[in-house]
């Protein structure tokens, strides 16, 4: 047995020293690289000079929008109430079926700027209207943008609260429904220089779609640093006035939440300075007016969200997940990105299977997930489709078990519907309950119900689709263990 001394054991110690130093010094970095340093854009588009008005409606039941006014300096900065850290609360920012939501914004993290003002009420738009319910800070280059490109930007976390007694910013609320806007995301250029805001938000598995109006001034600005993926658009060079709501140069965040519902959201606002040609001038450190709000609304002329996804099912064929999707419309098409949880929630990529082509006709893909060496039952699936922009949309989620399942053989008839009359064909393997739901294109469940199934083959009346307006729907089947989808069209 070797010999234990002080002198070894103080070696020991210094080696030991030398390696928590060494993987501490590597997490920080990795942890400050997470937080800064995003890459250029892609090139500018020119400037329309155009501006077309959103298409602003009320929210459907169960979306959600927001009133964020009047917010008050809270806690995490003291020395600084717009420095990193810092908690602003607002009170009663949207009312709920009778439940008043107040929220909370954090500044998370300030790369290369300054925050000059954290939210201004009295911002106008380009009519000169004042919008005191968006959060429109005043962002600023921390230093003067001279011979240097650059790149800064300040992010932002919006957590949501229900009101109740006591302290009202504790019991976070779990919302449907949201919809997050970027406004005015614009720049200006000079002699040798540009200047391009930037506006993201974290793509999170709720994140449904990101998108832009048909004669956009954006482009696409997508990046992963770390473990964090972030989504978004770059603007053009040209200047708007005020907080423009321009389509032009608005951007929209869904979030699809009917199975996951969101309480939190991050978004980075930024600026991309970017130096031309020669060393002289520049832009100088003059803040800017960023806006944003939460809401409902329709681009007149919205980019159409890439690829039509036709069917997306799967199947357990000797603990191997065999996935099925038909497309159509598959032109200026980049991949699809295959996606796979253990919950239903909390989804991670698996694989990528590129596009076959542009093409204007339907294709078939299949891709084959060995699950031998995981250890579960349920499995989760679903489809990142990306287009050569990088624009995306996800698909509906699929579930897939590895032992039998309880339902098997789910039909609708007819199909199309018809006077708002169907049934629902399953067979079931033992007596139990189940629940239908009826989905809309956007995610949103509308209707469902609860029917007792009893083994063997069963059918079941779909009430109240008389309701509903003509187009295509997804038929959710859901027995406690188990979900199974099937699209079908309604027809006055």
């Amino acid at each position: 047995m070797k010999k234990f001394t002080l002198t070894s054991f103080k070696k020991s110690s210094r080696s030991l020293m030398t390696v928590l130093s060494v993987l501490f010094f590597l997490f920080a970095a990795n942890n400050l690289f997470a937080q800064v340093n995003p890459p250029a854009p892609p090139a500018p588009k020119p400037a329309t000079n155009n501006c077309t008005p959103e298409v602003a409606a009320p929210c459907p039941a169960g979306s959600f929008s927001a009133n964020f006014q009047n917010g008050s300096y809270f806690s995490g900065n003291n020395g600084n109430h717009n420095g990193a850290g810092a908690v602003w609360r607002y009170t009663n920012v949207a009312n709920i079926g009778g439940q008043q939501i107040n929220a909370t914004v954090k500044i998370d993290t300030i790369y290369n700027t300054s925050l000059s003002i954290f939210d201004n009420d009295n911002a106008v738009d380009q009519n000169n209207n004042t919008n005191p319910g968006w959060f429109a800070p005043s962002i600023a280059p921390n230093s003067s943008l001279g011979s240097t490109s650059r790149r800064g930007y300040v992010q932002f976390t919006f957590t949501f609260f229900k009101d109740g007694v006591g302290d009202n910013y504790t019991d976070s609320a779990k919302l449907l429904g949201i919809n997050y806007t970027h406004y005015d995301i614009d720049g200006t250029s000079g002699t040798g220089w540009s200047l391009r805001e930037t506006g993201l938000v974290e793509s999170v598995p709720q994140l449904l779609s990101v998108a832009a109006n048909a004669n956009t001034e954006l482009v696409a600005y997508n990046y992963t640093i770390g473990t964090k993926s972030w989504k978004g658009f770059a603007a053009s060079t040209t200047t708007r006035d005020g907080t423009t709501s321009c389509s032009e140069v608005s951007a929209s965040f869904k979030y699809n939440s009917v199975n996951n519902p969101v309480s939190s959201i991050s978004v980075r606002m930024g600026y991309e300075y970017a130096r031309t040609s020669g060393t002289s001038g520049g832009y100088g450190s003059t803040a800017r007016l960023y806006a944003s709000k939460f809401g409902c609304f329709n681009f007149p002329q919205e980019i159409p969200l890439p690829v039509k996804l036709l069917s997306f099912s799967g199947s357990n064929q000797n603990k191997t997940s065999l996935l099925n999707w038909q497309v159509a419309d598959e032109v200026n098409f980049d991949h699809y990105d295959i996606e796979r949880s253990s919950n239903g929630y909390d989804f991670s990529k698996i694989g990528t299977q590129q596009a076959l082509g542009t093409a204007s006709g339907t294709r078939t893909y299949q891709y084959s997930d060995d699950l031998s060496s995981t250890t579960g039952n349920i499995f989760y699936y679903r489809l990142n489709m990306v287009d050569i922009d990088g624009k995306s949309r996800y698909s509906n989620v699929i579930m897939i078990r590895m032992d039998q399942k309880t339902i098997n053989g789910i039909s609708i008839v007819p199909n199309p519907v018809s006077n708002g009359m169907a049934t629902v064909r399953l067979s079931a393997s033992n007596t139990g309950t189940v629940e239908l739901r009826v989905i809309d294109l956007t995610g949103k469940v509308i209707l469902r119900q609860q029917n007792k199934v009893y083994e063997g083959n069963n059918s079941i009346s779909l009430n109240n689709l008389s309701r509903l307006m003509p187009g295509i729907y997804t038929l959710q089947l859901i027995d406690g263990e188990s979900m199974t989808n099937s699209k079908f069209s309604l027809l006055k």
